[in-house]
This record gives C-alpha cells, sequence and structure tokens, in this order.
C-alpha cells in the first residue's frame, strides 16, 4: 500500500475508516495514529549591483495524518468507550497542527524580509548555494521543532491516559478546538 497522507483541515475529522494501516498486534495500545510534520518554501535570488543575496519565502509547515500506517484493532471499535478514544487519537492530529503553526511561525519570524548573503558565479550556483543554505537555516528551527513536538506527544498520551482521563482530556480539546475558529 502505499502511503497515504492527508493534511490537517478544519473539516477533517478522524473516523475508525481512516485507520487502514497494518495492525501492530504485539503493541499494547488499541489503536495508533501517525503524524507527521513537513515544510515547504521557496528561494528568490535578489540581484543587486554587486552582490546578489537570497530571501526565503512562502514558508509553509503542514501537518499530515498517515492513513496508511495508522491501525485500530478490531475489538476497539466496539467498546463503550470507544468515540473518546477516537477522539483522543483526533488530538494526535491536532496536536501536529498546532506544532506546525509554531514551527512555521518561528520560521517566518526569522527568515521573512531577510536577505542572506549568495555564493556562486553563474545562476545556478547561486541557486544551488540558496537552496542548501536555506534547508540548513529552516532545518535547525525544524529538527527542534519536531523535538518539541514529539515531547508534547508523550506528554499528551501520559497526562490524559491514552485519552480515558475524561477531564484533562477535555482540557486539551479546548486548546484543539481553539484551532478551528
Amino acid at each position: 500500500m502505499s502511503e497515504i497522507r492527508i493534511p490537517w483541515s478544519n473539516d477533517f475529522q478522524l473516523t475508525w475508516d481512516d485507520f487502514v494501516g497494518p495492525i501492530e498486534q504485539n503493541n499494547s495500545q488499541m489503536a495508533w495514529t501517525h503524524t507527521w510534520l513537513d515544510y515547504s518554501y521557496d528561494i528568490k535570488l535578489v540581484e543587486r549591483k554587486t552582490q546578489t543575496k537570497f530571501e526565503i519565502t512562502n514558508i509553509k509547515v503542514t501537518a499530515y495524518y498517515r492513513k496508511s500506517i495508522s491501525w485500530v484493532k478490531s475489538e476497539m471499535k466496539i467498546r463503550s468507550d470507544q468515540s473518546k478514544i477516537l477522539k483522543h487519537e483526533q488530538g494526535h492530529l491536532d496536536l501536529a497542527e498546532l506544532h506546525a503553526r509554531k514551527i512555521e511561525k518561528k520560521m517566518k519570524d526569522d527568515f521573512n524580509g531577510k536577505h542572506f548573503s549568495c555564493k556562486g558565479k553563474t545562476h545556478d550556483e547561486k541557486q544551488t548555494f540558496a537552496q542548501t543554505r536555506a534547508k540548513v537555516l529552516l532545518d535547525e528551527i525544524y529538527t527542534e521543532g519536531l523535538k518539541n513536538w514529539h515531547r508534547y506527544e508523550s506528554d499528551y498520551d501520559e497526562k490524559t491516559n491514552h485519552g480515558l482521563k475524561d477531564i484533562v482530556q477535555i482540557k486539551y480539546d479546548s486548546i484543539f478546538d481553539k484551532l478551528r475558529i
């Protein structure tokens, strides 16, 4: 099965039918939501009289639900508390979106409107240099953002006991609801 990635959106809410990946039978969890963050950007070369600089533009960080590797055990679908567990699983995707927004904001705050020195003699050399340098700069923020996101993921599962602590889950749900405003 090829990977199916669904970007987070206001309208997308998980259903158990979205969990189609191979089940990890030895995993003690009843369901597993795989999410990922990815980013894109453009490079704009700015020619000056004596020097070429580059700008990083159109920065976008996207949270994805990875349908083809997310899974649920069949017995979960018939449990009396299955709807609150599904809402908890939706929270993993919402948490990914929350961190996508944080990473994107940091990248934009650090790089929008700024010019960076560019090396190379030809246009192609300058473009290659700019792409490589921009990726290094953005990857620093992206990598740190991923670390923070993974820490929050662990905290989310621990504090909510995988969605079973209603009061704590409700607090997270109120944070996630604000993403859709």
